[in-house]
């Protein structure tokens, strides 16, 4: 969402030229870990109440999809859909550099609410930030 290459990330789309400087920025400079463990990839998707997701979670659908690939094929995608007033935290870590300041990575993980999270962005995924500290 932040730095991606191959698709619309907030460096591309908000920052122009500056992009790419940007976007390594961020792959250089910042750490991101789950609150609750290391892997941002683990870290626990609550709901309203604050009750944790689990895979095989009944109030997760699946979502079916086909994308279409450039050369014509197609790609069957099946996308989890979590209700609506779900939450996820995670700690950056910034190294202080030239290409990137705490401000502008604030705005940057503001701004990728506009894009999502996960795939099929940013029809789902979308998200507002809470709180940053």
């Amino acid at each position: 969402m932040l730095s991606a290459q191959n698709t619309a990330s907030v460096a591309k789309r908000f920052y122009g030229k500056q992009g790419r400087d940007v976007a390594l920025g961020v792959m250089s400079f910042v750490n991101i870990e789950a609150n609750e463990g290391d892997d941002p990839m683990m870290a626990p998707i609550k709901d309203g109440t604050g009750k944790i997701y689990n895979q095989k979670d009944d109030r997760i659908k699946h979502i079916q999809h086909v994308a279409r690939l450039k050369c014509g094929s197609t790609n069957p995608k099946d996308r989890p859909m979590i209700p609506k007033d779900w939450s996820v935290s995670f700690k950056f870590e910034l190294q202080e550099n030239g290409m990137l300041n705490l401000a502008t990575l604030k705005k940057m993980v503001e701004q990728g609410g506009i894009l999502g999270l996960g795939t099929f962005r940013p029809i789902f995924g979308r998200f507002s930030v809470t709180w940053f500290d």
